[in-house]
């Protein structure tokens, strides 16, 4: 997936608007540190967004410079979760509300047309983060803004509240240490143009991913592991009712029954994961926040398939801590 943050009226080919950016930081460039607050991707290593609608989960990964000075550069790892149809989730509350940009090529710049059916919304999940490159050390600790989740990120045509294209939009706050002196901001936004989108189909094979990741933002430092559970079903469904048999004759053909009436049973399925980490000073774990360290742990599920609602995970994790204390906590998903 290629993703852009052009505006339609852009000067010219390869030139950026007055506020395009895939990524903006308000105040991030009066503080001293970058020479603007628009960051923009390298077009030749475009940042990728994996959606899987089945878990209600996303990942953006990749790259991007200061549009001013490309030698300020950030590694984004953004995940959104808890996905809800738009429609769903604005009826939860008159205080819910989606974020639609004016449409340029309209008449008095009336907002851009939406089917909000069609639109998905998420949160901003713990766990993402900014990683300074080149002219930028340090990292940056991303959160869901409005605290309120009255905004959600927002993914569709037309809704990534800067042009009318078909992409994601939302807002975070930020904090962390850049170059050594601590920064916060309360105004961020991700603003991305999908393009080239691919869908997979992977119609015999399920999995879960887990990506864990660990921000230590006093030392600059964010680690992440990925642990991948494949299911690995090869016993087939047993058949317990059905329709009597019939017989078919060239000029006595009965009616073929429903699919309805089969019924089937499959077999209780349990998962394993195990996740582990050789660095001392890496501690992995699900949702958990060790103070006294200052680095925070988050979980994230990407499944590609869903497993079978009956079935049960379990993960079992070794988890490592900055003492070469090993714990081992096992850890029951429903």
């Amino acid at each position: 997936m290629k993703l852009t943050a052009d505006l339609p009226s852009k000067p010219n080919v390869g030139a950026y608007g007055a506020t395009d950016g895939a990524l903006r930081i308000y105040g991030l460039s009066a503080l001293g540190i970058t020479d603007s607050d628009y960051f923009v991707e390298d077009p030749s290593a475009p940042l990728q967004f994996v959606h899987t609608p089945n878990s209600g989960t996303a990942r953006l990964v990749g790259t991007v410079h200061c549009r001013d000075n490309a030698a300020q550069i950030f590694h984004i790892d953004a995940t959104f979760d808890n996905e809800d149809n738009a429609v769903d989730w604005l009826a939860l509350s008159p205080m819910h509300s989606l974020l639609i940009a004016d449409d340029p090529n309209t008449p008095g710049y009336s907002e851009c047309a939406v089917d909000v059916a069609s639109i998905s919304v998420f949160d901003l999940a713990e766990g993402s983060n900014l990683v300074g490159d080149g002219d930028l050390s340090g990292v940056l600790q991303l959160s869901h803004m409005p605290a309120s989740y009255n905004k959600r990120f927002q993914l569709g045509e037309g809704v990534n509240n800067h042009n009318c294209n078909y992409g994601l939009g939302g807002w975070f706050a930020w904090n962390g240490f850049i170059n050594g002196t601590a920064v916060d901001g309360l105004s961020g936004d991700i603003v991305i143009d999908l393009d080239n989108c691919v869908e997979e189909q992977l119609e015999c094979e399920e999995y879960a991913e887990f990506v864990f990741t660990a921000i230590d933002l006093d030392c600059g430092r964010v680690l992440t592991s990925i642990s991948s559970v494949d299911r690995n079903d090869t016993t087939a469904p047993v058949i317990t009712s059905g329709p009597l048999d019939a017989t078919a004759e060239c000029d006595a053909v009965p009616a073929v029954a429903d699919n309805s009436e089969v019924i089937a049973t499959l077999e209780r399925l349990e998962l394993m994961a195990i996740v582990q980490t050789t660095t001392p000073s890496y501690v992995v774990g699900q949702l958990l926040t060790f103070v006294e360290t200052k680095v925070s742990i988050h979980r994230l599920l990407l499944s590609k398939t869903p497993l079978l609602h009956q079935s049960t995970l379990h993960l079992l994790m070794l988890l490592l801590s900055v003492t070469d204390q090993e714990t081992v906590q096992s850890f029951k998903l429903g």
